[in-house]
């Protein structure tokens, strides 16, 4: 296991702002299409340098450049494993665009790296990433960093006890098919190497060179095709009774007696009791309930995943590896029919759970922030002559935004007299469904809104 902390991966990744920075580096070498820099680690811990390449041509390049990248699982099992120079082998996805790989790179242009930059007899080993034979390393790809439309893919590797760290930065250039791409590493200590200025204008050459060459590689095109497909997003859809069932293997658990629908009894699925995961929020996590369902289905190996490219998806969302789950859709919407009739049966009504495939990714903050001190304040909004309170009625999808202009201010609700009326009004996301109260409260707003 590559023993790096997520807070080290966390603090590299923080970097990216300062690579895409002009502030605060020093040029070494001014090539015509290539640059190469170097600073102080703004941490105080090791040097910086970075190689900017403002335009690069790609041939057949996606849209943004948040796509031009690709996730490490999906490079290590697709494409590069026989790639001598650029070797990378697969060993475990952690979670989408997070994975533990094997690697061995010789090509030149870190030869020469490691030549003027690195330490292979010092206390602090560096061999920037020149390694000949298989080193497991830590590869993580990040969508929408360092700002919307980007993406920075990192490398994190061990050498002899020294941590190493390697990224890439793909922007866009406001120009079809032309992305400026920033490779930036560390190093170990905070020195120059001045005695190499003379090679230096050789490797931002070389640099410009091979960054051309690997993001236009054969195959790449069909690799970006795949990496666009390798996953699934599913997302659940009215459960504003409660959360969804699961099957059991006997009529009564824990002593509360389960729903049965004979109806499943041939496929053993007659009983069903209500989902109890515990998760640290208190809120139903999609991810934790679809592992939970397999399970009580006989399926093995089915992971659901919380995140996406380092950003985490609402609660009532999941990744799923969509090869995976075409081999056992069928058999999970089968079993799921006898779910919604004991849903109906167990709450009432005709509304049951429903599960959509491929839906857009809704995101959020990540669970493991701490929660703030204060006391939980609504989110009001100027509406004409009305404060609009959004309030959440279920784990669902975020308002859409009103096209009216709105100016938004926070008070508490003890503010707020018992006497003044209220209404309450619901809205809808694009699927119909109903997502948030607005609650209503009249009161005296100047011309001035």
């Amino acid at each position: 296991m590559v023993a790096i902390r997520p807070e080290q991966i966390d603090a590299w990744f923080d970097l990216a702002s300062t690579m895409v920075s002009e502030c605060g580096w020093e040029l070494a070498a001014n090539h015509p299409e290539a640059c190469l820099y170097h600073r102080s680690s703004p941490s105080g811990n090791g040097h910086l340098i970075k190689i900017n390449v403002e335009e690069v041509f790609i041939e057949d390049a996606p849209a943004l450049a948040r796509e031009l990248l690709v996730r490490p699982e999906v490079r290590a099992q697709f494409h590069e494993a026989g790639c001598k120079e650029c070797w990378i082998d697969w060993k475990e996805t952690l979670a989408p665009g997070d994975a533990l790989v094997e690697q061995a790179n010789t090509c030149f242009l870190l030869r020469v790296a490691a030549l003027l930059f690195g330490d292979f007899s010092g206390p602090y080993s560096n061999s920037c990433f020149y390694n000949e034979e298989p080193i497991l390393a830590r590869h993580q790809l990040r969508t929408d960093c360092p700002e919307e439309g980007s993406s920075t893919y990192a490398c994190f590797q061990e050498n002899h006890g020294t941590g190493q760290e390697q990224m890439v930065i793909a922007r866009g250039t406001g120009r079809p098919d032309y992305f400026q791409i920033i490779v930036a590493f560390t190093t170990p200590e905070d020195r120059w190497a001045r005695w190499a200025t003379p090679f230096f204008s050789l490797l931002t050459d070389t640099a410009s060179i091979a960054i051309k060459s690997y993001l236009n590689r054969p195959g790449v095109k069909l690799v970006r095709q795949l990496n666009s497909k390798f996953y699934c997003i599913l997302s659940l859809r009215s459960y504003n009774r409660g959360p969804p069932l699961l099957p059991s293997e006997t009529d009564h658990v824990d002593g509360v007696k389960a729903i049965t629908v004979t109806a499943g009894e041939d496929l053993g699925l007659s009983f069903w009791v209500r989902f109890d995961g515990h998760h640290v929020d208190g809120k139903f996590h999609l991810a934790q309930y679809l592992q939970r369902f397999m399970e009580q289905l006989k399926i093995k190996g089915f992971v659901a995943y919380e995140s996406l490219d380092s950003h985490f998806l609402v609660p009532y969302q999941c990744v799923v590896l969509r090869e995976k789950w075409e081999a056992v859709r069928a058999r999970f919407h089968q079993a799921f029919t006898f779910q919604k009739a004991a849903y109906r049966r167990g709450n009432g009504g005709t509304a049951a759970p429903s599960l959509v495939e491929d839906a857009p990714a809704r995101f959020c903050e990540r669970p493991d922030q701490p929660p703030s001190d204060w006391f939980p304040v609504p989110k009001v909004v100027v509406h004409k002559t009305f404060l609009e309170l959004d309030e959440d009625v279920g784990p669902q999808s975020p308002v859409r935004k009103i096209k009216s202009e709105k100016v938004r201010m926070m008070f508490s609700m003890h503010g707020i007299g018992r006497e003044e009326a209220c209404m309450m009004r619901f809205r809808t996301d694009r699927a119909g469904e109903r997502v948030h109260g607005v609650r209503q409260l009249r009161v005296a707003i100047g011309s001035t809104y």
